[in-house]
């Protein structure tokens, strides 16, 4: 950049506007994703059985949610709706962390790509690790909030 301070300034915001616009357009479809399968889960899923099955009494939740978000290959961007909605519905809060813990940590296809380069007591105990964090940061929230 080159030019006056304020040139330069006005070259900086103009960068930064181009980028924003770029990471809105990247991110945009998986918010609608999340946006569409909240929706689902507020209209279709009855609020007992999600509080039935995902309460803050049910103490086998928190591991299940852990689990349950590994294949799921949540992004960040998309589990922010839904978890507006399982909040919304009864679902504890620390459920919600493991959920998103569990899929944001260690997806399907981050474990296939990790176990060609390492042994299988590796990614056990990286599984086991983002497994851990997740119950431990589940159970930290339910008893926060």
């Amino acid at each position: 950049m080159s030019g006056s301070f304020f040139e330069r300034q006005r070259q900086a915001i103009s960068i930064a506007a181009n980028n924003s616009r770029a990471l809105f357009k990247n991110v945009l479809p998986y918010l609608m994703v999340g946006a569409g399968l909240g929706a689902f889960i507020h209209e279709f899923i009855p609020t007992e059985l999600l509080m039935k099955f995902a309460g803050a009494d049910q103490i086998w939740a928190l591991p299940l949610a852990a689990v349950l978000g590994i294949p799921m290959y949540i992004r960040t961007e998309t589990m922010i709706p839904v978890a507006s909605v399982l909040m919304s519905k009864g679902v504890a809060p620390g459920v919600v962390i493991a959920l998103i813990i569990g899929g944001a940590g260690a997806s399907l296809p981050e474990i296939s790509l990790l176990s060609s380069m390492f042994e299988r007591k590796m990614i056990a105990a990286f599984l086991a690790s983002v497994f851990s964090v997740a119950i431990i940061t589940g159970c930290v929230f339910n008893l926060i909030l």
